[in-house]
């Protein structure tokens, strides 16, 4: 099996017990970082998108499966970067890419991570850029005024006073609820094989076994208390990163009560807002676009030499 042959080359299956151990490599990085790389998106979608990793020199590295392309792929270096180590560990996982038999690719590389590349693997690479990927980043500031314009209707103000919601923290024992409600708002109206990544029940429960996790926030919001939505989000560099959220239908200034509700709860001194890719999702793209002045932040994909198949 190609798991074991991981095993063999030094590689280890991301379980929870690690998360603690590897935040440190996420403390020291030069720069923001895509949420997908994050250690709790890359754990609580691992069901789905094996995930394995390697302590290589100074640097955390992953490799995972690639569901939709049907691939193994590395994710970039975690850890501080410097162009002599990083060189060493490219160089490394080089070496590995070619006892498993698999292309040497990398995906959701930031900008700033290139020029470490480009001086590992002078030789030549390809820079591949997915709009569909670009990851939306807001102002805090901005971000927060927005959810309470006095010239819209149906902001946190509204929705506060008309109905009176109750707002608690999220922790692990919130799991199955979360899986029952994602079931009543999501699996109602979408198939199975619309979840190109995985399932999504499944993936909420893995993310809540790890809502202990110091950097994991969240909240579930009752409205006459029945359950009307979730949100977890994580604390990344300078960005509080909004990974899951799922909300009932029909309530009119919801969205604006759980941002606000998040980003004071959370935010604390972070300056901005990662609200994740749109997937090329039009009802996405159009609804993350109007959410207020953004930026867009490329997730780039790196193919090394002639190894590409």
């Amino acid at each position: 099996m190609f798991s074991d042959h991981l095993e063999e080359l030094g590689f280890c299956k991301l379980q929870k017990k690690d998360i603690s151990s590897l935040r440190s490599f996420y403390d020291v990085m030069d720069g923001p970082y895509a949420s997908s790389i994050a250690l709790f998106s890359i754990f609580s979608w691992s069901h789905s998108l094996p995930a394995f990793y390697q302590i290589a020199g100074d640097y955390l590295v992953f490799i995972v499966f690639d569901r939709i392309e049907k691939r193994w792929v590395f994710l970039p270096p975690i850890g501080r970067y410097q162009r002599e180590t990083f060189i060493i560990t490219a160089e490394k996982m080089s070496r590995i890419a070619e006892q498993l038999e698999i292309p040497l690719i990398y995906t959701d590389i930031s900008e700033w991570m290139v020029p470490y590349f480009k001086a590992s693997f002078p030789d030549g690479l390809e820079i591949i850029q997915d709009r569909n990927l670009s990851e939306y980043i807001y102002d805090v500031d901005v971000f927060l005024q927005y959810q309470d314009r006095q010239r819209e209707r149906y902001n946190y103000q509204y929705f506060q006073k008309k109905y009176h919601p109750r707002c608690v923290e999220a922790d692990i024992s919130h799991g199955e609820e979360c899986k029952e409600f994602l079931q009543k708002v999501w699996c109602s109206y979408h198939s199975c094989e619309e979840c190109e990544y995985g399932c999504q029940k499944e993936t909420i429960v893995s993310a809540m076994k790890i809502a202990d996790d110091a950097s994991v926030k969240g909240i579930l919001v009752y409205v006459e208390e029945k359950l009307a939505a979730y949100v977890l989000v994580t604390c990344e560099k300078d960005q509080l990163v909004f990974h899951f959220k799922k909300n009932e239908r029909g309530y009119r200034g919801l969205n604006e009560y759980i941002h606000r509700e998040c980003v004071e709860r959370f935010a604390g001194t972070l300056k901005e807002i990662n609200y994740t890719e749109d997937m090329g999702s039009e009802g996405l793209r159009n609804y993350k676009q109007n959410l207020c002045a953004y930026r867009l932040e490329d997730k780039l994909e790196i193919h090394i030499g002639d190894r590409r198949k």
